[in-house]
């Protein structure tokens, strides 16, 4: 389970493990969360280049 903070415009801005002040608690399978973090996960700084 992950506690989600939004943006102003309602799209999720952070996720994390502990709760904080104005986070909603969501289910790891939930759509925006499987969304968010594939997003993250494709970043050019994440993403691995051959040597």
């Amino acid at each position: 389970m992950f506690h989600a903070t939004r943006n102003a415009d309602g799209t999720i801005q952070s996720l994390s493990r502990q709760s904080s002040a104005n986070s909603e608690f969501l289910d790891e399978q939930d759509a925006e969360v499987r969304v968010f973090l594939h997003a993250r996960s494709v970043e050019p700084a994440l993403v691995s280049r051959p040597v």
